[in-house]
């Protein structure tokens, strides 16, 4: 664990791990009946902070097919190559290599993105001023229990959590707009979220 008021050194704070995964990756568990389970590890899932620094970079700019290039000119050269900041300490285990080994997690794609996306849609798009006033005071005004961890904050704000579009999109989002929205938007809506919550 990291404790600080700062980003980690993800070489000083899991360069042990990364050893001890290395020797188990080689030489395996042993079983009580004999043999040996061998350890395999496709992939990295994490939210965007975390994935910058543990892959050492800032993004995927979408280019793919120089990753592991770029990386290593980055880490020669101690600059930005298209968005890689150096090779990646998970190159010593992955045995999918980078990118192919990185995972995209429902919470932080569906969330952050789709869900988000479809809410500022609507919001801006279809709601009036009016409506995204009384909107936002319903939004302000909803509490949660404290296991909760997040409130809800208006749409139009920069740097929600996945947790706090969780909140609003599973929660609270349908009932705070059901007067708000003509009818076959708020089905269209309900239909998003249903999915949603299948997924999860």
């Amino acid at each position: 664990m990291w404790i600080s008021n700062e980003q980690p050194n993800i070489y000083l704070w899991l360069t042990q791990c990364i050893q001890q995964l290395s020797n188990l990756k080689e030489k395996g568990f042993p079983l009580r009946q004999g043999g040996r389970i061998k350890l395999k590890v496709y992939g990295v899932i994490a939210d965007c902070p975390a994935m910058s620094l543990i892959l050492n970079h800032i993004s995927h700019v979408g280019n793919a097919l120089n990753f592991s290039s770029d990386s290593v000119k980055a880490q020669r050269l101690q600059t930005n190559i298209r968005g890689r900041l150096g090779i990646s300490i998970l190159d010593q285990i992955l045995d999918i290599p980078l990118p192919k080994g990185i995972i995209a997690d429902y919470l932080h794609v569906t969330l952050l993105r789709h869900a988000k996306t479809v809410c500022l849609y609507i919001y801006k798009k279809f709601m009036k001023p009016k409506d995204r006033f009384i909107l936002n005071e319903k939004m302000a005004a909803q509490r949660f229990p404290h296991f909760f961890q997040r409130t809800i904050r208006k749409l139009d704000e920069k740097g929600h959590k996945a947790s706090e579009m969780r909140n609003l999109f599973l929660y609270c989002l349908l009932p705070m707009v059901r007067n708000l929205l003509k009818s076959d938007q708020a089905a269209h809506l309900g239909l998003f979220v249903t999915g949603i919550r299948i997924l999860s």
